[in-house]
């Protein structure tokens, strides 16, 4: 004998938005889904789709999609260029069936491919042509049967840079018994009685407690999910608007607090629960054709609505990788606490081996592989020298959003690449920001990129020249109301340099972040392999910019050009800076990447101009907080980049969830 949970999967696809996908084509959306029971995949059939416009023929563009036997295929659009927004706007459900048991139900995944053909147009000569699989995810779904709502946004690689906004509602919808008979037993057929002996085993007589158990594994499961539905209807559409006032006498019935029968005979009782779930599966059935009807009316209202959630989720699971502290201050110039890398250093290697760590939660709905393994997670450390009284830790849930932005402001960002770079090193940071925030317009600089070993200087004002570029011909249209900075290593300096060039923007300068950028210089603490290659590429290579970095351009230090640039203008104009470092990275020492002055720079006579560099710079800064965030990676001892300390270095730009973590610790910068 067996109780089937009867669980349906309701997936709205609500807008597609692309990123950075460069091929032209057409393309649409292919989903499955399945659990695994004794190494047998179960999947799940696809049952209906509901479509707001009217039906066109298959797979031409704009058309709907269709169902074909396990998948369904989502409408076919065409890609035509980058931050393009589709509205798909379809919603398929799916049924699958599990046997219920009183421990946990297997994990739901739901596989998602991204189908290409490289015609822009399909006629009749083109249709039949194959579309192939581009990319594809798997979301995992943890005890499915008890279900759920969330927003989920379909991401893949960073080749296929793109979001397919969805939700996805998970609904356990009734049980039903199936006694296992032959065909001698037929005519003794007792349900009740075996469904007695499902219940309860071969117990004669029940009692109080029996009964709440089945009822809580069963009953309640059916209950919560009805309360769970009419909540998602009733935050995605806003029950106080007048309008609605029809809708809202349906959702503010109330569903009885199930009975507690007072009864002893498990036939009995197992009659009285089986009436009970056919009772609430009836209005399950009902209720979730009206959340389908409300998902098709108000498409924008519900993604919103759960996204938020979803983001706050996120916000938390990041969280636990996150170590914040804060310092109040009268000004910038404190000392910093000593050997700060070390200590990090230790603590994160501690973290990564605790039970705690090891077994981290993860979301009930996820993209498989989005968090990586605790023992490769990065750690951060997120610092905050504060000079007015801190309070608690600022974050809204609209900060963050991957639907396109409907805003008349735009927030102009700039990447600048590092030596010898391109502006190509920096697409996946641009990526990742361009998911998160879509009222930003995002510029990778390239005019320096056959001119890193040249003056410092020259690199800042040809960047200077760039983004005036950018912005007339990009932005004569657009308001912008915050222009930002991110750089990468040498990239950090040449915004630098640029800063006095584009002072006619000040007012409107919003962050400056870098990564890992020697701000003061290479004089001390740096790795001897990296020293030897410094040396080589002044000796041989006629490395200007290396010459720059090694404040050996003068003989006089003051008259070296990274003394200078601490003492021109520009940082003054940001109101947030976030440097982020790495003490496992001996391309750009800790301290000078984190423009932080230490004890030993205050009794050091050899770092007299280390400290009056540090000085010059901070004590310039008018933003009331300074983030320095110091990148703890897990790296593996082998190859060359971790025997000469470069694999920090070139983590952070290759890491793919370094920038979400980020952007959780400065979600306040980006915003317009």
């Amino acid at each position: 004998m067996s109780l089937k949970s009867i669980v349906d999967i309701v997936i709205q696809l609500e807008s597609f938005r692309n990123i950075d996908i460069y091929m032209q084509g057409l393309y649409y959306y292919e989903f499955k889904l399945y659990y695994t029971q004794s190494n047998l995949k179960i999947h799940g059939n696809p049952l209906s789709l509901y479509v707001a416009d009217s039906l066109l023929p298959k797979h031409s563009i704009n058309s709907p999609g269709y169902l074909d036997d396990i998948y369904f295929k989502s409408k076919t659009f065409q890609i035509r260029y980058c931050d393009e927004e589709i509205k798909i706007q379809e919603i398929v459900t799916f049924r699958i069936e599990i046997e219920e048991s009183q421990t946990q139900s297997p994990e739901l995944t739901i596989e998602c491919s991204l189908m290409y053909n490289d015609s822009n147009i399909l006629t009749k000569k083109n249709e039949s042509k194959a579309f192939k699989k581009e990319a594809s995810i798997e979301i995992k779904v943890q005890n499915f049967s008890k279900g759920i709502h969330q927003f989920i946004p379909i991401t893949f690689d960073e080749t296929h840079a793109c979001v397919l906004n969805t939700t996805i509602h998970v609904i356990p919808l009734d049980y039903r018994f199936r006694p296992h008979i032959n065909n001698d037993q037929i005519g003794d057929l007792n349900l009740y009685k075996s469904l007695s002996q499902f219940f309860f085993g071969d117990k004669l007589q029940i009692g109080y407690i029996d009964i709440i158990v089945v009822q809580n594994l069963y009953v309640k499961v059916l209950y919560n999910t009805y309360e769970r539905i009419k909540r998602t209807i009733a935050q995605a559409i806003n029950l106080e608007n007048d309008e609605l006032n029809i809708r809202k006498k349906f959702y503010n019935e109330e569903l009885e607090n199930f009975d507690r029968i007072h009864e002893t005979d498990p036939e009995n009782v197992a009659k009285f629960i089986m009436n009970q779930i056919q009772d609430i599966a009836g209005k399950l059935n009902a209720l979730e054709y009206e959340l389908i009807n409300t998902i098709l009316e108000y498409q924008d209202q519900m993604c919103i609505s759960l996204m938020y959630k979803y983001n706050d989720l996120i916000k938390d699971r990041w969280g636990e990788s996150i170590f914040r502290t804060v310092e109040e201050v009268d000004n910038f110039l404190n000392p910093a606490v000593e050997n700060v890398g070390k200590k990090n250093k230790k603590v994160a290697k501690k973290i990564r081996k605790s039970e705690y760590y090891n077994e981290l939660y993860m979301p009930p709905m996820y993209i498989k592989d989005y968090f990586p393994n605790p023992l490769v997670h990065p750690i951060l450390f997120l610092d905050i020298v504060s000079k007015v009284p801190e309070v608690k830790m600022l974050w809204k849930s609209d900060w963050v959003n991957y639907r396109q932005s409907q805003g008349s402001n735009f927030h102009l960002i700039i990447f600048a690449h590092g030596f010898q770079g391109s502006s190509f090193d920096l697409r996946a940071i641009r990526n990742q920001i361009a998911l998160f925030k879509s009222n930003t317009l995002l510029m990778c600089s390239s005019k320096n990129e056959d001119h890193t070993e040249e003056d410092i200087e020259k690199m800042g004002k040809r960047l200077a020249e760039e983004v005036v570029t950018f912005i007339d011909d990009w932005c004569a249209q657009t308001r912008i109301s915050k222009i930002s900075f991110i750089g990468h290593s040498l990239g950090g300096l040449i915004i630098r340099a640029a800063l006095p060039y584009l002072s006619e923007y000040s007012g409107k300068f919003g962050f400056f972040m870098t990564f890992s950028s020697p701000h003061l210089g290479y004089m001390y603490k740096s790795s001897a392999l990296v020293d030897a290659g410094m040396w080589f590429l002044k000796k041989f290579k006629k490395n200007y910019s290396m010459k720059q970095l090694t404040m050996t351009d003068s003989e006089v230090p003051e008259e070296t050009f990274l003394y200078k640039l601490s003492q021109v203008h520009g940082l003054e104009w940001f109101k947030h800076i976030g440097l982020v470092s790495s003490f496992q990275d001996n391309y750009a020492p800790f301290e000078s990447a984190r423009i932080e002055i230490s004890k030993e720079h205050l009794t050091d006579s050899k770092e007299r101009i280390h400290f009056e560099m540090a000085r010059n710079i901070l004590s310039r800064i008018t933003a009331e907080k300074i983030h320095r965030i110091d990148v703890n990676f897990k790296i593996e001892k082998k190859g060359i980049d971790s025997m000469i300390g470069r694999a920090a270095h070139i983590q952070m730009l290759d890491h793919r969830i370094l920038m979400h973590m980020i952007i959780q610790c400065c979600a306040i910068f980006f915003e317009v």
